[in-house]
């Protein structure tokens, strides 16, 4: 930033190798597990803990660093931070809530804490009551998907959730062997366990 101004933009060159080429980086010792670990990690943290997230994780802005030891240390590199977002201390709040409220399978403390973020449509009430409700047999092996919901934070939760989708796509190209739940869920368990008030990596 020392050299960009506005008027000026400074870029760097960066050698990097194509993250789902798996031929490339298997040629040059790289485990795609072990820069998936580093993918997944490095957005649990930014989600749960810091509350602000790279938005768009397609291989196009997801690099290896092409670097003389990369096959034993290998790096991440992310670009065009173009689409970010941070999660308000407020939703993030909620969202901790909402967990909680999935893992007791409590759909009236998940409908309070939709209905405190102002996400549900006037008159809209029963069909997003039977759509969550579906959710929530979903997640025991039923349902179909929700639908009438709205709201200013609505976008929010919607490009975390399609962020969450990138990272499970690219998981399973990259490498299908890795759990990408099971490594998201120290951070997880963090988040859930912080105060919905404070820090940033607490609310």
């Amino acid at each position: 930033t020392s050299h960009s101004s506005a008027r000026i933009l400074t870029m760097e060159y960066f050698s990097t190798l194509p993250i789902t080429d798996a031929g490339t980086l298997a040629r040059r010792g790289v485990s795609a597990a072990e820069v998936l670990e580093i993918v997944v990690r490095a957005y649990a943290r930014q989600v749960f803990v810091d509350g602000l997230f790279h938005a768009d994780p397609h291989p196009g802005n997801l690099f290896v660093l092409d670097e003389p030891d990369v096959g034993r240390r290998p790096r991440v590199l992310f670009v065009d931070f173009g689409l970010s977002k941070r999660l308000e201390p407020e939703l993030r709040t909620e969202m901790r809530s909402a967990i909680f409220a999935m893992l007791q399978g409590d759909l009236e403390a998940f409908l309070e804490g939709m209905g405190r973020l102002e996400m549900i449509e006037p008159g809209a009430e029963p069909g997003v009551r039977e759509a969550v409700e579906a959710m929530f047999q979903r997640l025991r092996g039923e349902g179909v998907a929700p639908l009438g919901i709205a709201g200013d934070r609505v976008n929010d939760l919607l490009l975390y959730a399609k962020t969450v989708s990138y990272l499970f796509g690219l998981g399973a190209e990259l490498a299908p062997e890795v759990d990408v739940m099971k490594l998201s869920v120290p951070y997880l368990l963090r988040f859930l366990a912080s105060s919905p008030a404070g820090a940033p990596g607490g609310g």
